[in-house]
């Protein structure tokens, strides 16, 4: 009868595999400044709520340079974040009829095209926002590193010399573009811009004070400062470019404060205090209508869960400088957002490994200590050598070349070719591993970035010196030989007359 009571009251509450998410604060807590501390990382931003309650919204560390605390309205970029919210404004504008999941993208925007028209007009609605469009991660990175203020609906048009890389529908492959594509839907349907379309169906509704589409507005409230790493150290940095038009993939500005309201309104199946922004049906969509993303894990529309246990739904967003993470769990009843204003993509604290942990946290698991690689690896070691390499072969042959030393082996020409070569060759491959070029790596990992571009720059100088000298040399020698020829002749004086 005890049992039968216990089971009684455990239904009337939370499911009974819901967890005290409240008992786990102080160890999040103590994770999150722990962690900050070892990795370097100047400030970041917690929410914790449960359907009806905030347990928590707090910050840590410092907002910028200025020393200012990070604070629950604190603002940071979300990073890919953003989808989740790109997302439920297209299923808001399906629920109205505006637009239909399954209907090709060119029925709403004839403008656009990629490399091959006829494949491009069988991307669904429903393809692009599962990343099955067949547009490849590279392609979707192509303007990382572009300070450019093209607007959404005018990117869209430039996308012609982009291919596919399979046919739409064949395979999961996340790209960037997916969503730009999804923003100019948004704009075409609503007939307004995608960033008043989401403060007035979206932030507006659910009371979300803060957040912002506008980076001039952002940057007049409590935006942190974001940091990227230089050999493992935090660098502060207000120049990074962000292209406008990439708003929908990544660059929405939002506090903890706000994001914590953003997911009560997830867990409640749209509903945040009497205030509905889409149907249950609509949020369970947007959760559960995965596709294959690797070998357990499902992606469905702005979230990633895993395929055999579908408990915790969960988005990593990452730019040069800011790094994000949310997670709900619709059967536990809780949700969490972690903001952070750095982010490092090879040297430093690896910090999308921190949202993983904090769920293990919540179920009553201990946290893995963050790992944090040292400020030189190897690979840096080894651009450092060839800059120093490179900067004492100019010195010499800079002041040879000055002195008129003459110079002609070939070991220094085919050295020199050497070397550019090298350089070139890393400068051109290295990117393509993290599926980016070169601007993007020089935004997002500045020092290794700009030792690439960098070493290739001193390689070829090095080759114009040599080839300088071996001119002069060359020029030289030429001349003396005019000169030889162009003496009298004077015979010997072998007797008097």
């Amino acid at each position: 009868m005890k049992i039968r009571f216990a089971l009684f009251a455990c239904l009337l509450a939370l499911p009974c595999f819901a967890r005290d998410v409240a008992q786990t604060l102080p160890a999040l807590n103590r994770y999150v400044e722990t962690q900050l501390a070892r990795g370097g990382v100047p400030g970041a931003a917690l929410v914790v709520v449960t359907r009806d309650q905030v347990l928590q919204v707090k910050g840590f560390g410092m907002r910028g340079p200025d020393g200012q605390a990070v604070t629950p309205d604190s603002l940071f970029i979300l990073g890919s974040v953003s989808k989740s919210f790109t997302a439920l404004a297209v299923m808001q504008l399906v629920e109205a009829g505006k637009i239909k999941l399954d209907e090709p993208v060119v029925h709403y925007l004839p403008d656009f095209r990629l490399a091959d028209p006829a494949m491009s007009a069988q991307i669904t609605v429903r393809q692009l926002l599962n990343h099955q469009s067949g547009i490849s991660t590279a392609d979707g990175n192509r303007d990382f590193g572009m300070a450019t203020h093209t607007r959404i609906a005018e990117r869209i048009t430039q996308l012609g010399d982009i291919p596919q890389q399979q046919a739409p529908g064949a395979n999961y492959e996340y790209s960037n573009l997916n969503y730009v594509i999804l923003g100019a839907l948004i704009e075409r349907a609503s007939g307004q811009s995608y960033g008043q379309y989401v403060q007035q169906h979206i932030f507006t509704p659910l009371r979300m004070t803060q957040i912002t589409a506008d980076a001039a507005q952002a940057r007049q409230r409590a935006l942190a400062t974001g940091h990227r790493y230089w050999f493992g150290q935090a660098v502060a940095t207000d120049d990074v470019p962000r292209p406008d038009s990439n708003v929908p993939a990544g660059y929405l500005y939002a506090s903890a404060a706000d994001m914590g309201r953003y997911l009560q309104a997830q867990l409640n199946g749209g509903e945040l205090q009497g205030t509905r922004v889409l149907s249950a049906a609509g949020i369970d969509t947007l959760h559960r209508d995965g596709v294959a993303a690797g070998t357990d894990t499902m992606y469905a529309m702005g979230w990633m869960y895993e395929a055999a246990n579908p408990a915790v739904f969960s988005h990593g967003g990452d730019t040069a400088d800011y790094h994000s993470y949310m997670a709900i769990s619709p059967r536990e009843g809780w949700g969490m957002v972690l903001l952070v204003n750095a982010n490092s993509f090879f040297s430093g604290p690896q910090l999308p490994t921190l949202g993983n942990q904090l769920v293990d946290i919540i179920h009553g698991q201990a946290g893995e200590p963050m790992q944090v690689l040292p400020g030189i690896l190897l690979p840096l070691a080894a651009l450092l050598g060839i800059t120093a390499l490179l900067a004492t072969l100019i010195a010499w042959h800079g002041y040879r070349l000055l002195a008129g030393k003459a110079h002609r082996p070939i070991l220094a020409l085919v050295s020199a070719l050497l070397l550019l070569a090298v350089t070139t060759v890393l400068l051109l491959y290295v990117p393509t591993v993290y599926h980016a070029n070169i601007r993007a790596v020089i935004a997002t990992t500045p020092d290794a970035g700009l030792l690439l571009a960098g070493n290739a720059a001193l390689a070829g100088l090095l080759l114009l010196l040599v080839l300088l000298r071996r001119y002069r040399s060359g020029g030289d020698q030429a001349g003396t030989a005019n000169r030889r020829r162009n003496q009298p002749i004077r015979l010997p004086i072998t007797g008097s007359f």
